[in-house]
């Protein structure tokens, strides 16, 4: 796996079903959030937030899902929610998908396409197709967090 793998950005861009991600994002991304802990006096360093896997942290992931669009289009598309998935498993119906975190070195997503639970992964060639009860051992076992449509802040 070299720097390209980059299973952050490829399980956001599955999670939301198009290529939204890019490297230069993440990279941003990565970079504000580090920017914003020195702020705050902790002195976290990029090594503890992005392997040269290409793997990010759960911080970096979830203000890449906010900053893109923002940074973008001045309108945040996405959230991403920090309640661990496995508490209510079937919000996935409803939102734009998710991703998981798996064993701390890999990222994958999850949507759900017409009430089926779809695990897209980067390492794989194809989605693979899991039962409610897998997809539901499968959230329990990893860090699983919802991307959601944000909600119109305008109205």
């Amino acid at each position: 796996q070299g720097a390209d793998a980059r299973c952050g950005m490829h399980a956001l861009n599955n999670a939301v079903g198009r290529a939204w991600q890019t490297p230069e994002d993440m990279d941003y991304a990565c970079e504000e959030y580090l920017r914003a802990s020195q702020q705050e006096g902790s002195a976290e360093t990029r090594e503890y937030h992005v392997a040269t896997s290409g793997w990010y942290s759960s911080e970096v992931i979830a203000l890449a899902v906010t900053s893109t669009s923002l940074r973008r289009s001045g309108i945040v598309e996405y959230v991403m929610s920090l309640e661990p998935l496995h508490l209510k498993p079937e919000r996935l119906h409803g939102a734009v998908g998710a991703v998981v975190n798996v064993d701390g070195r890999h990222w994958v997503a999850l949507r759900s396409v017409k009430g089926q639970v779809l695990r897209l992964d980067s390492q794989a060639g194809a989605p693979r197709h899991l039962t409610f009860a897998e997809y539901k051992a499968f959230i329990s076992k990893h860090e699983a967090f919802l991307i959601e449509h944000a909600k119109d802040m305008t109205a």
